[in-house]
Parts: structure tokens; sequence; C-alpha cells
């Protein structure tokens, strides 16, 4: 059905084995890759998505903080969709859905002043630009 299954192996330029990953319905269960360099690295498909880089449990505590701030009878949630650079710079920021000017305002400016996000890792640590969508709640 065009989805990858089972395991899947690629090779460096030079005939070494590069990784090794295994899929179900198209989604990356496991893998495992050899740099040139024969660095080792295991990885899962949490690696093909951007994270904040003190992972998603401090990031949401510090939303929340900041969402506190507010101290208003706006009520709403903004959800916000970006790409993460390979270099770790937030990109295309789009409004997905909005609540009132000032909370989307705000939602942004919570986003882009926050953590700093790690870039989505190929095959385990090849740098990469990755796309993250995220719930801003104000209440």
């Amino acid at each position: 059905h065009g989805v990858k299954e089972g395991y899947w192996y690629g090779h460096h330029a030079n005939g070494e084995m590069y990784y090794e990953e295994q899929f179900n319905r198209g989604k990356l269960l496991s893998g495992k890759s050899r740099s040139l360099q024969g660095e080792t690295f295991v990885y899962d498909a949490t690696s093909l998505e951007p994270m904040p880089e003190d992972g998603f449990a401090k990031f949401q505590d510090y939303v929340k903080s900041e969402t506190k701030k507010v101290g208003s009878d706006e009520l709403g949630h903004v959800k916000l969709s970006f790409r993460v650079t390979a270099k770790g710079k937030i990109a295309d920021l789009t409004f997905e859905q909005r609540a009132t000017a000032r909370l989307d305002s705000i939602a942004r400016h919570i986003l882009m002043n926050g953590p700093h996000w790690l870039p989505a890792r190929e095959h385990g640590h090849l740098a990469v630009d990755g796309w993250r969508m995220i719930l801003i709640e104000f209440y």
C-alpha cells in the first residue's frame, strides 16, 4: 500500500552498513545506524520529530507558568504549527486554531521566547528540518 513494512537497510557510499530500521504499517518502530566514524545510534520514531531541549514535560511546565501570567478573563486555545530547522530555529509559524488577537499574540510570544528546540534526527543523528504542532491553552 505504499508504506514501509518490515526491515529496511541503507549503506554508505563505500558499501558499509549505514542503518537498519524496522517499520510496521509505515511507522518506524526502531532503528540503528552507524556513522563512517564508527559511532552507533539507536533510535525510534521520536527522533523523527523536533522536541524542546529539556523535553516536553519541562516545556509544558514553562507554557503553564507563562499562560498563568496572562491573568485575563479571556479564555481560549491557540494551536500553532511550525518548522524547526536543522539548526534548531523556529520557522514557518502558522496558526492552525486561533483564540483572540491578544491570546494569539501571547501564544506566539511564548513559543518564540521559550526553550530552544532540537531538530528532528534522521537515522538517529543527522539533523534535519521537521514539523511540530503545539496547543497553548488559556484558562
